[in-house]
Formats: structure tokens, C-alpha cells, sequence
């Protein structure tokens, strides 16, 4: 008798089925597979509702992030980085779920922060585009004043 299996085949042939009928004991082997099928349903269900949440995650932040993607290379490679990363820490995270190594719970709060994170981000991108525009604009009329100060 290795395992439980053979213990209860063994118990079943013996007679002692603990219930009144083999009928009855029938039934409820129908209802135990009809629940573990219904807990396999709903786990299949909450993967895929997983990978659905990961990837509307990831495409919101990459929309965000093109949408305020910066014009000069340095700052456009960093973010374009920065989303890159993000990506790789949720499909990870994903899979740490799915594993049962990290808590549904704790993955949504790394997804809640890796948007607002985005959200900043697109602040200060568009900030930064406003700044270098409010320079360039009064440096061109400071040359246009003054264009004695050009320096060739």
C-alpha cells in the first residue's frame, strides 16, 4: 500500500465505503470530479484573466511612453529602456504568480506603481520638452535683439 490510492481501492474492495450503497458512492465520486473540474476551470480562467491583465498593462505604459516620447536620442533611449524593463518585470512577475511564489496581490501593487511611474515619467518628459522650448525660444530673441553676442 503505497499511496492513498491503493489504500482506499483496497478499503472499497474490503466493503468499507462509508457510505450506504455503492450507488451513493458513485454519486459522490461524480461530484468530486465535477468540483475538481470546476477548480481547474476556474484556474484556467484566472490565468488567462492574468496574462490579459500583464499584457493591457505593459500596452498602457508603452502607449504612454511614445505618446511623451522625448525628441533628442539619450532621453528617448532611456525611456524607451525604462519600458523594456518594465516589460520583463511583469511577464516575470507573471510567471512568480502563476508559481505561487508572490501573491496576486502584490503583483497588482507592482503594476499600480509601474504605471504611476510612467505617469511620472510623461510629466517630466513633457516638462522637459516645455523648458527646451521656452529656452530656445528666448535665446532666439535674445539673438535677435542682441546679435552682436553671437558667438559663430
Amino acid at each position: 500500500m503505497g499511496n492513498a490510492l491503493d489504500a482506499a481501492k483496497f478499503s472499497i474492495e474490503q466493503g468499507n465505503t462509508g457510505v450506504g450503497t455503492k450507488k451513493t458512492l458513485l454519486e459522490g465520486i461524480d461530484r468530486g470530479m465535477k468540483g475538481v473540474k470546476e477548480w481547474k476551470e476556474n484556474i484556467d480562467k484566472q490565468r488567462l484573466e492574468l496574462k490579459t491583465n500583464t499584457a493591457k498593462q505593459y500596452r498602457d505604459a508603452e502607449l504612454k511612453t511614445m505618446e511623451n516620447l522625448p525628441s533628442d536620442k539619450t532621453s528617448r533611449d532611456l525611456a524607451i529602456k525604462a519600458l523594456s524593463d518594465y516589460k520583463d518585470r511583469l511577464y516575470g512577475n507573471m510567471g512568480l504568480v502563476q508559481a505561487g511564489v508572490i501573491k496576486a496581490e502584490d503583483n497588482l501593487i507592482f503594476q499600480e506603481n509601474g504605471k504611476q511611474s510612467f505617469d511620472i515619467l510623461a510629466q517630466q518628459i513633457n516638462g522637459y520638452a516645455k523648458e527646451k522650448e521656452n529656452y530656445l525660444k528666448h535665446k532666439r530673441r535674445t539673438i535677435k535683439r542682441n546679435p552682436k553676442y553671437v558667438v559663430v
